[in-house]
């Protein structure tokens, strides 16, 4: 009787092992142009904003003491508005001001980076612990790294949270023409900070500024204290001012940007 040997010869197949790519964050036709969208990445809210066809991202809670979130309804007429009244641009992330008017100085929103991929938007993920990514990481907080973690009060200046308050005041209330007035700035600062212009202005008559004062200094931390004295314009009407209320204004600036003013309204009278 014959055997048959049958030798099988198994050929190993090879598995292409193809990464799967996390689910987007939102699809390009979910977000029409000037809407929002509102989503959760890891324990983290985001909102998405379409302006005519560029997308923005930015971490979803309003930087404002009141910590509370956006929805898909926070983006009016091209502002980016906080259910507290703080207002954003949408395009940049930066700090507009209060709805009422007032400016709390806050910081600006903080960005998330998208990687658009055909109709699919995903978020970019960040790199932890470095300063500078956009992003709080693992470590960071306003205190160490305010340019990712944003400031709750104040500036990120320098990466430091700095608080810069200004107050205006004179030696009296109604002045008489050609009368010298002594005005004192007061300036708290949180943090040293060097070559601040310090700028008074004020006074405006038939379109110019009678007062116009600028100079530079050094703040330190704590109170600084700058005086000015200033001779009041003749008030007899056409060869000077006409009597009235006079508005004196002052700003810090640090790099280009206002950290801080105050105004001061005075009585100009013959």
């Amino acid at each position: 009787m014959k055997k048959i040997v049958l030798i099988l010869v198994f050929v190993g197949l090879t598995c292409g092992c193809i990464e799967e790519k996390e689910e987007p964050a939102a699809k390009t036709s979910e977000i029409g142009e000037g809407t929002a969208k509102v989503f959760t990445y890891g324990n983290e809210p985001v909102i998405l904003i379409n302006l005519n066809g560029s997308y923005h991202a930015y971490l979803g809670k309003c930087p404002s003491r009141s910590g509370t979130a956006f929805d898909s309804k926070s983006l009016v007429n091209n502002t980016l508005r906080c259910p507290d009244g703080t207002l954003f641009d949408p395009a940049t992330g930066n700090y507009i001001g209060q709805e009422d008017g007032t400016d709390l100085n806050l910081s600006g929103l903080m960005g998330v980076d998208l990687d658009i991929d055909g109709e699919n938007i995903y978020i970019k993920e960040p790199q932890a612990d470095v300063c500078g990514n956009k992003r709080c990481g693992a470590g960071e907080s306003e205190e160490n790294c305010c340019s990712d973690c944003g400031c709750r009060e104040g500036k990120c200046m320098d990466n430091k949270c700095t608080k810069v308050k200004m107050n205006i005041s004179t030696d009296k209330e109604l002045y008489r023409s050609k009368q010298t007035a002594n005005i004192t700035l007061s300036i708290d600062s949180s943090e040293e900070i060097g070559n601040v212009t310090v700028k008074v202005y004020g006074i405006n008559a038939r379109g110019r500024y009678h007062l116009n004062n600028e100079v530079n200094m050094n703040l330190t931390a704590g109170e600084n204290i700058k005086s000015i004295t200033y001779q009041m314009p003749s008030c007899t009407g056409c060869a000077g001012i006409s009597p009235g209320t006079y508005n004196i204004r002052g700003e810090i600036i640090y790099n280009s940007e206002i950290i801080a003013n105050a105004t001061k309204n005075i009585e100009i009278q013959q």
